[in-house]
């Protein structure tokens, strides 16, 4: 039984390897006098082979948008579109990124996204304003909104770990954050200057989902690189360099899909070897 199954975790490691998780990202437009503006682009990548896919510019209503705050749980992706009075929860097509409403939240500017247990959690952010966690119940699309307890910056993801760990990345910094009383622990910060003398300005945070601690950020400072941390240590490295580089990224986000479907095929075709030498 030994050999068998050693041929077959030989046979199915290496491609596994390839084929890493999913990743999807939101690059929006910069601009002098906010944030972020339209158009907004959608991506996604391998988290293994570090194949990128441009997906094209996000619409509503036949309009280009500024989107961020995106999430998914592997079947549906979700994301908001920051409008004038507020932010409206989408379902984003990820073969058109044509966006289909599914509720206005009003007063809020949703910077961040991700989803646990069929609610979505966010970051509500508005510089000089407001610095919120929000919880919608994607089921009676309630929303539930606690402020922080201590001020970020507008360009800031989060994202649970695999051990069910809500981690925030905002600017440089990487903080843990209690969703139900807003509480931010500071971690850690990455010191080390990039382009000329900035710091990254990390505003998309997806965790590696079958990692313990690898963690994808997208980084809109200067060139706009997606890097990895292996989390609580602040010490980047780059994956994939200066994406979509005809525009320069006003804010952006990213999230992961949720238990790639190549390792549940590993541990099917275990079982099934395992069952078939009793």
């Amino acid at each position: 039984m030994f050999s068998r199954l050693a041929w077959f975790a030989a046979l199915v490691v290496p491609a596994v390897a390839m084929a890493g998780t999913t990743v999807y990202g939101l690059k929006s437009t910069a601009s002098s006098s906010a944030p972020s503006l339209a158009p907004t682009r959608l991506f996604s990548f391998d988290g293994g082979s570090a194949v990128f896919n441009d997906l094209g510019w996000v619409t509503y209503d036949g309009n280009q948008v500024n989107a961020d705050g995106l999430a998914t749980d592997g079947t549906t992706l979700y994301g908001f579109i920051l409008e004038g009075a507020g932010s409206r929860l989408v379902t984003i097509n990820p073969t058109t990124a044509v966006a289909s409403s599914v509720a206005f939240y009003q007063g809020t500017v949703m910077r961040g996204a991700t989803l646990r247990g069929g609610k979505l959690y966010g970051l509500d952010v508005l510089a000089g304003d407001h610095w919120n966690v929000i919880e919608i119940d994607l089921v009676p699309l309630t929303i539930r909104s606690v402020a922080l307890d201590t001020t970020i910056s507008d360009g800031c993801d989060l994202d649970f770990d695999s051990q069910g760990t809500l981690w925030v990345a905002e600017a440089n910094a990487f903080h843990t954050l209690d969703a139900s009383t807003g509480a931010l622990s500071f971690v850690a910060a990455d010191l080390v200057p990039e382009e000329g003398s900035n710091f990254v300005l990390n505003a998309g945070l997806a965790f590696d989902q079958p990692a313990l601690s690898r963690a994808f950020t997208l980084d809109v400072n200067q060139n706009d690189d997606l890097y990895t941390y292996n989390l609580p240590n602040p010490a980047r490295a780059i994956f994939i360099p200066n994406i979509l580089p005809d525009f320069n990224a006003g804010r952006g986000d990213l999230a992961a899909v949720p238990e790639p479907a190549s390792l549940a095929v590993l541990g099917l075709g275990v079982v099934a070897l395992l069952r078939r030498r009793r």
